[in-house]
Parts: structure tokens; C-alpha cells; sequence
């Protein structure tokens, strides 16, 4: 079973970078189980506030992330209770994420393909290495730039009549 799929995951790394208070993190015993078979220590959760802006919207939600203790070239990992709370539809292949909004628009957000790749690359070469959890202070707010997808694609075509 790949329980990190199921499960919101932020990166001691990424969480001491952000200087969110240790007293934000509440315990949790055990581990997480990565679908390749790989342990990811758990060191606790914390519900923390993340915001997606473009220039025109801003979405603000809580996610509760399981902060674990493993290299990763990734800051987090939002799966499956975040993308549902927000109705996004993601797309690896893409490397895009539709969000759809209250006005029934929807909104494309993209990331940079090569950057993407690089961090892939160097989460397959890291993957095995631990490090410990120190101690550090600040606001427990992530705060995401993101860029909407302009590019003009072509649609769907109307039946010819033959």
C-alpha cells in the first residue's frame, strides 16, 4: 500500500527552512510506506495555511502534513487530501494542475519542466540518506507563486456532416 499517496508530506528540511515553531508539530507514531517499499520516518504533523496566487486569485487552505525525516530534492509533496480539498486535477505528464474556481472558471497552474526533471533526478540519487530535526522558530505560513498556464491550445472540433 503507498500511504504517501494518501498523505500530505512536508520534508524536515523544508520545515525547518520555513522556521515554523517545533510546538506547531504534534506527535505521530510510526512511519510512512512510499510505493516503491521505501520508510520515511515520521517526526510528526502540523496544520500549516498554504496559498496558491496567480495574478488575478488567491486560494488559501490548511493542510496537515506529515513532516518526515528523508532526503528529497522536494519541498512537499501535496497528494490526494489537499487535491481533493482543492478539486484539482493534476497532471504529471503535463506538469500542470487545473483548479477550478467558485466564479466556474478554472485556472492552470504549471511548473518549469526542466526544473522538474532535475529535482526527479536528484530524489532518485538521494533517496536512502536521514538527517535529524533541530530546533527553530517562526510562522507556520507557505506562501506559493504560481505561474497560470497562457498557452493557447487547440480545442475540440464540431462533427463534420458528411
Amino acid at each position: 500500500m503507498n500511504q504517501v499517496s494518501s498523505t500530505d508530506v512536508m520534508y524536515c528540511e523544508t520545515f525547518l527552512g520555513l522556521q515554523v515553531p517545533l510546538d506547531q508539530l504534534r506527535p505521530h507514531e510510526g512511519c510512512l510506506v512510499g510505493f516503491t517499499g521505501d520508510h520515511m520516518e515520521v517526526q510528526g504533523y502540523a496544520d500549516l495555511r498554504i496559498t496558491f496566487l496567480d495574478k488575478h486569485v488567491t486560494i488559501t487552505i490548511v493542510v496537515r502534513y506529515m513532516v518526515v525525516n528523508a532526503p528529497s530534492s522536494y519541498n512537499l509533496l501535496l497528494e490526494r487530501p489537499s487535491l481533493n480539498k482543492l478539486k484539482a486535477v493534476p497532471s504529471s505528464y503535463h506538469k500542470k494542475v487545473k483548479l477550478p474556481l467558485l466564479e466556474g472558471k478554472v485556472i492552470t497552474l504549471k511548473v518549469d519542466k526542466k526544473i522538474a526533471q532535475k529535482c526527479y533526478e536528484s530524489s532518485l540519487r538521494n533517496r536512502r540518506g536521514m538527517y535529524m530535526v533541530a530546533t527553530t522558530h517562526g510562522v507556520p505560513d507557505i506562501e506559493i507563486n504560481l505561474v497560470p498556464d497562457t498557452e493557447r491550445r487547440p480545442g475540440p472540433v464540431g462533427r463534420s456532416e458528411r
